[in-house]
């Protein structure tokens, strides 16, 4: 039996239609450090987990991980209508993606942008190679939601929208 693979250009065109939430992820050590994912999914209940795909090629990986794997936090701050206008800078040159923006950090290194839809605090659980990406699975140490001004921002159709 022969199976054949799409390519990956076909396998965007069709996911493309499909609307992913658009997360930052953040952390401190020295200087802060985050990126944009729309790749924030949940996982489990019980345990807590949740978990973020991270294409190998990031620039910004290599020092998020680092400081998670020396036991650093992992803020993850989903993104509402509110921060629709910083995402472009958010996922721009890592030496400005705090600039101008209201954050608070945790005593462990997380950090979370005010104002979020949501907010989960985060250890490294476990990190996987898979395909092109990195899979992170990741303990959730505490959450909060500002459920009152929820308007998700959602990644479909490669444009930033919200719900």
């Amino acid at each position: 039996m022969t199976s054949t693979l799409v390519s990956g250009t076909d396998l965007r065109t069709v996911l493309r239609n499909v609307p992913t939430p658009v997360a930052f992820i953040a952390t401190h050590t020295e200087v802060p450090r985050g990126m944009v994912v729309g790749t924030f999914v949940s996982i489990s209940l019980d345990p807590p987990l949740v978990g973020v795909f991270l294409q190998k090629s990031s620039s910004s990986w290599p020092e998020i991980e680092r400081a998670l794997v020396t036991g650093q936090e992992l803020g993850i701050s989903l993104l509402g209508a509110q921060h629709a206008e910083h995402v472009p800078k958010l996922a721009g040159p890592a030496e400005q993606r705090f600039e101008n923006l209201e954050w608070s950090g945790t005593s462990g290194g997380a950090i979370h942008l005010h104002g979020a839809d949501a907010t989960l605090t985060t250890r490294l659980n476990d990190l996987q190679d898979i395909g092109d990406h990195y899979f992170a699975v990741l303990e959730v140490a505490h959450a909060a939601t500002n459920a009152d001004n929820s308007s998700a921002l959602v990644f479909h159709r490669s444009q930033v929208s919200h719900l």
